[in-house]
């Protein structure tokens, strides 16, 4: 994701989270099936690949269930007594679990030794969706899929009704990508949420693993949040395919999306406060000046544009320089021309040619 200017945050400051009052428990259910639109399988795998670099090895699936806004709970991740539940305790963050779900994600790959590459619904992806969801259990939370195809995530004590903050980012990644991008949006939450649960704190927080962000897969970028938020609709989904020539749809299908509930399951801003990402800097700025942590003050928009130059092949020797019409070097000249042009706009304009 492209940003603009950071702020700095100082090295000695801190941070907390809020918690509502215990509230009773969601509901965690332990079936066979599940019902549209909520989460189905959960596979835990031990490896990514196989001999074959590609295949995932399959282990027992687990199917959980969840009821939104019912009065039964089966699950409660203050051990069946909410009364226990301290909105002032103290949370310890355990980096450690960090690493190892950032190891563990990026063993999701269909390039072992190559960088990550997980096209979204990819079984690489699917892998990796599930490895979070599976933690999420073991943390006391719920999770639903909406009809984008993007996974919620909420303390099982936090119904989803009430606000909270929002974080998250995605799991898919360009070919070849790096093993931070998005992901650490992910885990970082997902270890405030288990870290809550060790304290017996409840926390307003959700969640969200985005489907399709990088674009890359089925050709736009942010699919998933587009069309949680309703600016994208099931007719452009169904035009959006990938390499394979599936539609966004039709691939998404086993993954919880349904063209048929996209308006009914749309963002309803009244329950979210607002959303923190937690992102990597995807350039050297903050590193060289030795900035370990910075607040995003600006993102910059992206335009995207395909042209095409076309020049007449002709004999190298015999044909004058003034009458030759090259399509490489003229290519070269606009490519030094929008080089200078950023420079002329603003200091965080950016130009990629490429």
């Amino acid at each position: 994701m492209p940003v603009g200017p950071a702020r700095p945050i100082g090295r000695n400051g801190s941070t907390g989270v809020s918690g509502h009052p215990a509230t009773c428990c969601g509901q965690l259910r332990q079936h066979g099936t599940s019902p549209a639109g909520l989460h189905r399988p959960v596979e835990r795998t031990g490896s990514a690949h196989t001999a074959d670099q590609t295949a995932i090895p399959k282990s027992t699936r687990r199917r959980y269930t969840l009821a939104p806004d019912g009065p039964e709970a089966v699950s409660c991740p203050f051990k069946g007594d909410c009364t226990t539940a301290n909105p002032r305790a103290d949370m310890t963050i355990q980096p450690s679990r960090i690493a190892e779900d950032i190891d563990a994600i990026a063993s999701f790959t269909a390039t072992p030794g190559a960088g990550c590459s997980r096209p979204t619904f990819s079984p690489h992806w699917a892998a990796a969706r599930d490895y979070v969801i599976e933690q999420a259990h073991h943390a006391g939370c719920v999770c639903r899929t909406d009809a984008a195809g993007n996974v919620h995530v909420r303390p099982s004590g936090l119904s989803w009704s009430q606000p909270a903050w929002l974080s998250g980012s995605h799991l898919d990644t360009v070919p070849h990508g790096g093993r931070f991008d998005g992901v650490v949006g992910v885990v970082v939450p997902l270890e405030i949420l288990r870290a809550a649960r060790d304290a017996h704190r409840p926390v307003p927080l959700e969640l969200v693993i985005f489907a399709e962000e990088e674009g890359t897969t089925f050709g736009l970028g942010m699919l998933g949040s587009r069309a949680w938020c309703g600016l994208v609709n099931a007719q452009q989904l169904a035009q959006s395919c990938n390499e394979a020539g599936e539609s966004y749809l039709t691939a998404g299908k086993p993954y919880g999306v349904d063209p048929d509930a996209l308006e009914s399951q749309k963002m309803n801003p009244s329950r979210y406060i607002g959303m923190v990402e937690v992102h990597v800097e995807q350039g050297p700025a903050m590193w060289r000046a030795g900035i370990p942590v910075a607040l995003v003050t600006a993102v910059n928009g992206r335009r995207q544009y395909t042209c095409t130059i076309r020049g007449v092949a002709n004999h190298a020797g015999s044909t004058p320089m003034n009458q030759r019409l090259d399509a490489l070097a003229a290519s070269a000249e606009i490519i030094v021309a929008l080089e200078a042009l950023p420079s002329q706009l603003s200091p965080q304009t950016v130009l990629t040619v490429g």
